[in-house]
């Protein structure tokens, strides 16, 4: 930087000192003054060291500001009072001038003239003892608004360093941008969930066991990421996201499905904050477990399962309409659920989902206040300690495309307290209340005291090294890459690559004919009678009158009879319509093993302050249970 330009910005700092922030603390300026013309990140109300203009004067004006509002707010709270304590005092004076006016002497060569607001008898009197009284209530009530309002400011909610979730603490400092002032943190959802509409763009089908979902089109949107600015969109979706391969991300930028801010941009384009990113794809979802959800509470608040192991709560990665709230919606009819928390994809358990957005903001407010316990069942490999341990490492994620997290000083802060249950000779049961909700949070924890869960496809592996980082808090990133490059090596994605899929020409080559079957006769239709054209359009309004009385409300669980009637429809090749420059669909895949999708983490119960859910202990958890190899 110029000696020029260090000289300019000095000058304008003690410009700013002489002509706004001393006489704003001396009283001879206004108290409000407007931030028109002054650095863009004051008046964008932004981080200082996040605006690239004037940096220096940015921070510099930011804390005057806050020193003069502090002042400020001390001025007017000190003007409220004295104006209170005036106003009071004027009102006991005129009551008083009011009594000791003189009585009308008509004796007397002087009378006094009467006016209408001169007490002259009796009911004056009572007039003026009804104004000493209401003055008296409106001075008391003046003194309570004041200490309330003073009290407000005293409870107002500030979240201490590391007492919140990434998420709680967006959704409290989105509360405050809105001006929204609370003793707590008041939690909103403004996520309706998923509708019919969206619910109908694919169907199910079951085979050897599995949940599966024909592939359909979908298009993945996201503003830009922090972690994401000045790194090219090629760098992003290589190291952030799943992607077959760099010829097929490239092609997708090429051809326009991988779009930013709607534009078709080269692999070396910068991202920049705001940036839009939209991704069109042909969806392949991985296969779930095919066993029904067992419902453990329906009511007009909230929905409750057992959840299986394998399906992710909500829609994540590979997974959308094989997660928790589209099989519920697709398949039982509970449209535009919420869910109050997130288990792990191969955690099973307890999960709630609520049906109304009051009883969201309720039962989340009661898991951020620590109102909730929450106790889980897990099977960890050798025999644990007898006695109760408590661990408090704190968490950090180190790879956020496969979700590993590891120990660090610097991570936020966690703690777990665990209790053996049973052993039988090989692995124990192990009881975890978590205070806190970190991701993995239990899993890490486990890993530390050196019995992680025995099929933990993460943290039981040996990129972890012989004793999987047995009491190890890791202090340096050196070693991020590679042991994240190591666990997904070996970590199991639910995919294994089979070969070339021998059905993919023969069937795209039979697609094509049918849409060119189906242009042609459009183009013969083109003549239809008018009145044809009217019983087609009623047809149409009739299916959609009937899509409308679609009940929007979340219906009750299914009785025993619907159940049997589920229909659990086979594969039928009909329904897949594969895209051309899709890979997938050009592969054969072997599917996962039952044992590949099962992890023995288990969510026992949640309780509440009124309320409680709880399912049974799974069999792998019983203390007589033995693996078969």
């Amino acid at each position: 930087m110029c000696v020029f330009t260090i000289l300019a910005k000095k000058t304008f700092l003690v410009q700013q000192w002489r002509r706004l922030i001393y006489p704003k603390i001396t009283g001879s300026l206004p108290k409000t003054f407007s931030l028109k013309g002054y650095p863009c990140c004051l008046r964008r109300n932004i981080p200082s060291n996040s605006c690239r203009t004037n940096s220096i004067s940015c921070s510099f004006i930011r804390r005057m500001s806050t020193i003069m509002d502090n002042a400020v707010a001390g001025e007017e709270m000190a003007a409220a009072s004295s104006n209170v304590d005036s106003d009071i005092l004027k009102s006991k004076n005129d009551v008083d001038m009011l009594e000791k006016a003189p009585e009308n002497d008509t004796n007397g060569d002087n009378p006094v003239e009467t006016s209408p607001t001169s007490p002259t008898d009796d009911s004056s009197l009572k007039n003026v003892s009804n104004i000493n009284k209401v003055c008296e209530e409106e001075a008391t009530e003046t003194n309570n608004h004041a200490k309330n309002v003073e009290i407000t400011a005293k409870k107002t909610y500030v979240p201490a360093p590391g007492a919140m979730s990434k998420r709680a603490l967006k959704k409290w400092k989105r509360q405050q941008s809105k001006g929204i002032k609370s003793t707590g943190p008041l939690t909103t959802n403004p996520d309706p969930g998923y509708g019919s509409d969206v619910l109908s763009e694919t169907e199910y089908y079951y085979e050897d066991g599995l949940r599966k979902v024909y592939p359909y089109y979908h298009e993945f949107s996201s503003y830009v990421k922090g972690r994401w600015v000045r790194r090219t969109v090629f760098d992003v979706f290589k190291k952030e996201f799943h992607v077959p391969s760099d010829e097929s991300l490239l092609n997708d930028l090429k051809t326009g499905s991988l779009r930013v801010n709607n534009k078709i941009v080269a692999p070396d384009y910068k991202l920049r904050f705001n940036d839009f990113m939209s991704h069109k794809i042909h969806r392949h979802e991985n296969p779930v477990v095919g066993t029904k959800l067992e419902i453990i509470k329906d009511d007009e608040h909230v929905v409750v399962i057992n959840k299986p192991s394998s399906i992710p709560c909500h829609p994540c990665g590979r997974y959308r309409y094989n997660s928790i709230v589209f099989i519920l919606g697709k398949e039982y009819g509970y449209s535009n659920l919420r869910n109050i928390y997130r288990l792990d994809r191969l955690t099973s358990g307890v999960l709630i989902c609520a049906k109304t957005s009051e009883k969201t903001r309720e039962l989340e407010d009661q898991i951020l206040n620590k109102l909730v316990r929450k106790e889980y069942v897990c099977r960890v490999f050798g025999k644990f300690p007898d006695d109760e341990i408590e661990v408090d490492q704190p968490l950090e994620c180190i790879n956020h495309k496969i979700s590993l997290w590891q120990i660090r000083e610097s991570g936020k802060p966690s703690k777990t307290l665990f209790k053996r249950l049973s052993y039988n000779g090989t692995s124990s049961v192990v009881q975890c209340i978590p205070f806190t909700g970190r991701t993995h949070q239990l899993r890490v924890h486990l890993q530390y005291l050196g019995h992680p869960i025995l099929n933990d496809p993460l943290y039981f592996n040996e990129a972890w090294g012989p004793e999987s980082a047995k009491g190890k808090i890791f202090k340096c990133k050196i070693d991020d890459k590679k042991i994240g490059d190591a666990v997904m090596k070996n970590h199991n994605i639910g995919l294994w690559v089979k070969g070339p899929n021998p059905r993919f020409q023969s069937r795209l080559q039979q697609v094509k004919e049918e849409e060119a079957a189906r242009e042609a006769a459009s183009a013969s239709n083109n003549s239809v009678s008018e009145s044809h054209e009217g019983e087609t359009n009623s047809a149409k309004d009739e299916d959609e009158s009937c899509e409308v009385k679609e009940p929007p409300s979340k219906r009750f669980k299914a009785n025993d009879a619907d159940t049997e009637k589920e229909s659990r429809p086979d594969y039928d090749p009909q329904k897949w319509i594969p895209d051309e420059n899709c890979i997938h669909c050009q592969t054969e895949y072997i599917d996962p093993r039952p044992k590949d999708l099962i992890m023995y983490l288990h969510a026992l119960s949640y309780k509440g302050p009124d309320w409680e859910y709880r399912t049974s202990l799974p069999d792998w958890a019983q203390p007589d249970w033995q693996e078969n190899l």
